[in-house]
């Protein structure tokens, strides 16, 4: 479902500019979740769509947004997202030759389907007088735009011809039931919430729901962050900030499992005035692939415990400290009481850590409620990306609520590995080993029950590196020489089989 947003865009120069923000939602049986062509979850303009239960009227987040941040030569760099008018991502792009960002309507966008949608085109390409829907016709695989990547999101390439041609059979690769894609940057206007330069970075993003019975109540994101600026960044952090509503917003705590990796939030006395009554509301989020380095939040009442409105102050936040360089540590407010640590409330859960801490120990009374969760992922030199995948999960908890959080985390860990990556490729029996594999060993494809029809190595800019000849037609496996001239990265094997078509990416690195 896609609704424009009308909303100011104030730009550096003083200009206001009237914006229209494509918005989409992805949603299950009771789950419905809004996002918009800049990243923010949840909260779409003056509409909070995080309702749970579907038609409820009732809301578990106010929004969700990116957090990045790298240092080059002594210089940090940032962008941060807070909240609607408070955010550092803006659609579209970065040119690959200059590095500014690339905007305009086109670009305004966010790519809104289904699995069924796929389904269907799949099934009826080639039928006399159809005509793809817009978002599989318009996906970004394929654009006229000059200087940047050709190929801005995932797909399979059914008549292998290294095009995306949806009239031919092409198709997005999506990850969920329902999906919604959008292409960011962070240099479009100015940063005037971090009060730090421009990063390069581009972000490609998934927001999207899986159809399994114990995934009803969470929405996952993978991020792709691509460092197109010419910049090496020697420390590269990233990470997911929340805005919790839990129903009434005004009653609501926080904490952080260390030991399981998770941030989660709670309703902070017997009753939800207003919102979910004497069922009580909960949510957690958790990155289902990394660790979780450190979790914060932010107070606008104590000055120590404010959101950074510099680079300083942004580095400081993602390194253990609160955004003026007071150390964070355990107990209290956080600050000038214990040990140091980079995890927020953490219970009994820190290993590292001896007591107890928790937000109804710190002396606040229940109140509204966000935190930051951190990744470190040490660095990003140019050219170069990373994923950073979350998982955000919600419900109403029992009288058992931190086993019942732990138990849902746990499960959301579980599916995730089985049914949320890559979910098109994996439910086609491709299998493809070793992965990672090193140049100058075997790489072997198996479909399983089908015949290989055409087999294809491409790198991350689409360009053939191998393809299977006349002799691998018709077989089941098929074993590749991994060609010592082949540089490090990320490819793509691409499988045409009897039956299906897959993709898997591969990982090729040097002895």
């Amino acid at each position: 479902m896609r609704l424009l947003l009308t909303t100011f865009l104030f730009v550096a120069h003083g200009t206001a500019l009237l914006a229209q923000w494509d918005t989409a939602t992805v949603s299950t049986k009771d789950f419905v979740v809004g996002v918009d062509a800049r990243g923010s979850l949840f909260h779409t303009g003056s509409e909070i769509r995080s309702e749970y239960p579907a038609n409820s009227g009732k809301h578990m987040m106010n929004y969700a947004g990116l957090w990045m941040m790298g240092e080059s030569g002594g210089t940090v760099f940032g962008a941060i997202n807070t909240g609607e008018g408070q955010a550092e991502c803006w659609p579209g792009p970065v040119d690959t030759i200059t590095g500014l960002p690339t905007t305009g309507g086109s670009w305004n966008r966010v790519w809104n389907l289904t699995d069924q949608d796929v389904l269907q085109h799949r099934h009826s390409f080639n039928t006399a007088g159809y005509q793809p829907i817009e978002d599989i016709r318009d996906w970004p695989a394929s654009h006229s735009t000059p200087n940047v990547n050709p190929i801005l999101a995932p797909y399979i390439d059914w008549d292998l011809d290294g095009k995306y041609d949806p009239v031919q059979g092409d198709f997005p690769k999506l990850i969920g039931t329902t999906n919604a894609y959008f292409i960011l940057n962070e240099g479009a206007g100015e940063h005037i919430v971090s009060g730090s330069p421009s990063m390069g970075i581009e972000v490609q993003g998934m927001a999207y729901t899986i159809n399994s019975k114990a995934l009803q109540n969470v929405v996952f994101v993978r991020y792709h962050l691509i460092n197109r600026s010419s910049r090496n960044y020697s420390t590269f952090k990233a990470g997911l900030f929340l805005d919790f509503a839990l129903g009434n917003a005004n009653d609501n705590r926080i904490g952080t499992d260390v030991k399981n990796g998770f941030v989660y939030a709670y309703n902070g006395d017997l009753n939800d005035e207003g919102g979910y009554e004497n069922q009580l509301p909960g949510a957690w989020a958790v990155f289902p692939k990394l660790t979780l380095d450190g979790s914060v939040g932010f107070s606008a009442s104590d000055a120590v415990r404010a959101m950074p409105s510099t680079s300083e102050g942004l580095k400081n936040i993602l390194s253990g400290k609160w955004s003026g360089g007071e150390p964070r540590t355990f107990g209290g407010k956080g600050y000038q009481t214990g040990e140091a640590t980079n995890f927020l409330y953490s219970g009994s859960t820190d290993d590292q850590i001896s007591g107890f801490w928790a937000d109804s120990t710190s002396g606040d009374a229940p109140g509204t409620r966000n935190v930051l969760m951190i990744h470190n992922f040490n660095g990003l030199n140019s050219g170069e990306y990373v994923t950073l995948d979350v998982a955000i999960g919600v419900g109403l908890e029992n009288g058992q609520p931190d086993a019942q959080r732990t138990q849902s985390v746990w499960t959301i860990l579980n599916e995730f590995n089985v049914l949320g990556v890559d979910a098109i490729s994996q439910n086609l029996g491709f299998r493809l080993y070793p992965n990672p594999v090193t140049a100058g060993e075997i790489i072997t494809v198996d479909a399983g029950e089908d015949e290989i029809i055409q087999l294809q190595l491409t790198d991350f800019l689409g360009r053939v590196v191998w393809e299977s000849g006349p002799d691998e037609k018709k077989m089941r496996k098929i074993t590749i020489p991994c060609s010592d001239a082949l540089p490090d990265g990320v490819y793509q094997m691409n499988m045409k089989t009897t039956s299906t078509i897959s993709s898997h990416k591969v990982l090729i690195h040097r002895r």
